[in-house]
């Protein structure tokens, strides 16, 4: 079967250049894009990226969208569950370079409407699973644990989805799903964000797990790890939204009694 047209979106002029990463999109990209994140931060997510901005899936450099994986929408309950298991300091910013995809855009709609999810290596949902499920922590500075500038994910397409993938430069070879030749894929985004996105696709997809984990065999060899995998990536969603989160402790302040201030104010 010939592979279909792939659809270009609704943007289609060429992408800019800013030396080695692909430039701010133009004014009628940025109002796709809800809410808008800045150039500063793409910038920073583009010299992170070991596929220099350009489309993680695809390869192509036009035109691209940047992409939340935990998005600036998420309700402030789980945001500060979030905050307190991977035990961030001050305020939890969605807004980082580790938590930023780079997507044609017509990718980032495929993202955004749960046609696919990305789906870390074993060796890595095997250590969260260790820290969290087994060890049984509740907060532990995710930062300290994933130190990596690139993490490899697999792409998990929904049961719905039709999609081809013609990677460039390789202009001959169209996958087709659920992608079993394509192998994972290198990123800089940090594990525990494509997990959290992961599970909450995989709870909005419930109804059609076997097929989910039919795919999932397919990309992966191995059919104790493909159940696994998608067991771990549900109960950590699991876990870290359903976390009760400590009250804070107010602040003491510290009174000095008359006596010991008199005796250092002479």
């Amino acid at each position: 079967m010939a592979p279909k047209t792939k659809s270009q979106g609704t943007h289609t002029h060429p992408a800019l250049y800013n030396s080695s990463c692909i430039s701010e999109n133009t004014e009628e990209d940025q109002n796709s894009i809800e809410p808008y994140i800045s150039s500063q931060l793409r910038d920073l997510a583009c010299t992170a990226d070991p596929n220099g901005g350009r489309c993680l899936i695809t390869r192509r450099g036009t035109p691209i969208d940047a992409s939340r994986l935990v998005a600036q929408v998420t309700e402030d309950d789980i945001l500060a569950k979030l905050k307190y298991v991977w035990m961030v300091a001050g305020y939890f910013n969605v807004d980082t370079r580790y938590n930023i995809l780079f997507l044609r855009v017509d990718w980032h709609q495929l993202f955004d409407q749960k046609q696919w999810m990305l789906v870390p290596q074993i060796h890595i949902l095997r250590e969260l699973k260790r820290i969290y499920l087994v060890e049984g922590h509740k907060s532990v500075n995710l930062a300290e644990v994933f130190t990596s500038s690139i993490y490899m994910y697999y792409l998990l397409p929904a049961p719905t989805m039709q999609e081809y993938i013609c990677r460039f430069p390789e202009e001959d070879t169209h996958h087709a799903p659920p992608y079993p030749y394509l192998g994972a894929l290198p990123s800089h985004v940090r594990p525990h964000f494509v997990v959290f996105n992961a599970g909450l696709k995989l709870q909005a997809l419930g109804g059609v797990k076997f097929q989910l984990l039919d795919m999932m065999r397919s990309i992966v060899p191995r059919l104790d790890e493909a159940v696994e995998m998608l067991l771990i990536i549900e109960s950590l969603y699991r876990m870290w939204t359903e976390v009760e989160v400590p009250p804070k402790r107010p602040k003491r302040r510290r009174v000095e009694s008359p006596e010991f201030s008199s005796i250092h104010t002479g």
